[in-house]
């Protein structure tokens, strides 16, 4: 990381995360996955949206955040990924 590339940890007891829709695999639900994943992608590692639409991602820190950027996790399993963000 740089002075301009610097991490802030979203997990904790003050910040919700909510999405849907999302999968109904339990291998695959867990949103916490995608913020900034460290793991080999997979099962436990990644999360998958509901098939066939789009998905919510909601984060609230309860914080104020001074952020330039967002660093979210793809996954390269077979059929998944994004392929739009907005």
């Amino acid at each position: 990381f740089t002075s301009s590339l610097v991490p802030i940890p979203l997990q904790g007891s003050q910040t919700q995360i909510d999405a849907s829709p999302s999968t109904s695999d339990p291998n695959f639900s867990d949103i916490n996955n995608v913020l900034c994943p460290s793991g080999p992608d997979g099962p436990g590692q990644s999360w998958f949206a509901g098939d066939g639409g789009s998905a919510l991602i909601t984060v609230r820190t309860q914080t104020q955040l001074m952020a330039v950027g967002l660093r979210l996790g793809n996954t390269f399993q077979s059929d998944h990924g994004t392929t739009t963000f907005r």
